[in-house]
């Protein structure tokens, strides 16, 4: 399950077939990728579904006692931090801090990924709040490390603001990251949970002629970087480096 993948196929799809919207099968459901308005100008945009959303830590799985994992400390990773687990479908741990330190995402990261409570590994995203509906997050991705963006985690990490009234359900949250920013919205009454609304950019585009031994390549066409595409998402991470700096 990735978010941003959902919506880079989407946009794929939806272009080649001429169509608004497209459902794209996953391994949990089947969830709805649509073409969106722009989060920001000139930002090609698609809306996805993020889901089944699940609070039950057997969903991560997560190995604990309890059928709510809400705010609650993980003694093996900090003496302070207090998690709230959750699956959308993949396993996500999220936390809620006055300030984000890479090395402590990363330390978190690392010994979540090796404990047994998490017996598949589980993706780890601190939040910090920025204003109403408005947060910034780091994950370190299970299998990864810090990445600048994770689509599931930013979904995960909109869910569990609004979940601590850091955010309003049904509004649009503005998710900021290193990567640049997507804005999702929550709804805790529908089975998919998670509208994840963000860029599906073309940065480059070239055609191949198969062989018939579906092995070999018998032609290459000349490739075409998107440098449009690519100038257009420059300025949104300026615009969202301009946010974290304020």
């Amino acid at each position: 399950m990735c978010g941003n993948g959902l919506r880079c196929v989407g946009r794929y799809c939806s272009e080649r077939l001429i169509k608004q919207e497209v459902t794209v099968e996953t391994m949990k459901s089947v969830l709805s990728v649509k073409h969106g308005k722009q989060i920001y100008r000139g930002i090609e945009t698609f809306e996805a579904e993020v889901g089944p959303v699940s609070m039950l830590p057997s969903s991560l799985p997560m190995l604990v006692d309890t059928i709510l994992f809400k705010g609650e400390m993980i003694e093996e990773l900090s003496s302070s931090l207090r998690f709230t687990a959750l699956s959308v479908p993949n396993p996500h741990i999220v936390t809620i801090v006055d300030e984000i330190e890479e090395s402590i995402v990363e330390r978190c990261g690392i010994q979540a990924n090796n404990s047994r409570l998490f017996p598949n590994g589980v993706n780890v995203s601190f939040l910090k709040p920025l204003g109403k509906n408005s947060i910034f997050v780091v994950t370190y991705e299970r299998g990864v490390a810090i990445t600048y963006s994770c689509g599931t985690a930013m979904s995960a990490s909109a869910y569990v603001s609004a979940l601590h009234g850091i955010s309003e359900y049904r509004e649009s949250i503005s998710v900021y990251n290193k990567g640049g920013m997507v804005e999702c919205e929550v709804n805790k009454n529908s089975g998919k949970n998670i509208l994840l609304k963000g860029n599906a950019t073309f940065v480059f585009e070239a055609e191949i002629e198969i062989n018939k031994d579906y092995r070999t390549i018998g032609r290459q066409y000349e490739g075409k970087v998107r440098l449009d595409e690519i100038s257009a998402y420059g300025l949104l991470q300026d615009y969202a480096e301009s946010i974290l700096r304020k």
